[in-house]
């Protein structure tokens, strides 16, 4: 079960940027080097699997169209089949995030 708020897609963002280096400024900026693609594409991956959000409500949340955002989340899937530095990267993002939603669940209960 994910327990979800607002706070979590700051909480997305956040430890998105703590595994890449990579600002929340940054993602959410126009640029296109490597670095800051993939800390993106690592942030709709994490926002599409932890969140409800809609793909128009993931793409603003990080300054692009919904269709950047669907394209992003294939080029996530791919890098995490082919590059060993993302799929860590991804993995222990998503331990992290687990185990803060866990523990916000914990605290207040169920939320429907």
């Amino acid at each position: 079960m994910h327990f979800f708020n607002q706070k979590t897609t700051e909480q997305i963002i956040n430890t998105v940027s703590e595994f890449t280096g990579v600002t929340d400024e940054q993602m959410k900026s126009k640029k296109r080097n490597r670095t800051i693609s993939d800390a993106r594409k690592l942030a709709i991956k994490l926002l599409h699997a932890y969140t409800p959000l809609t793909w128009k409500e993931i793409g603003s949340t990080l300054s692009i169209d919904h269709s950047s955002a669907l394209c992003a989340i294939k080029a996530a899937d791919d890098l995490i089949e082919t590059n060993q530095i993302f799929r860590n990267s991804y993995l222990n993002a998503s331990r992290k995030l687990q185990q803060i939603l866990d523990l916000a669940w914990c605290n207040t209960g169920p939320q429907f």
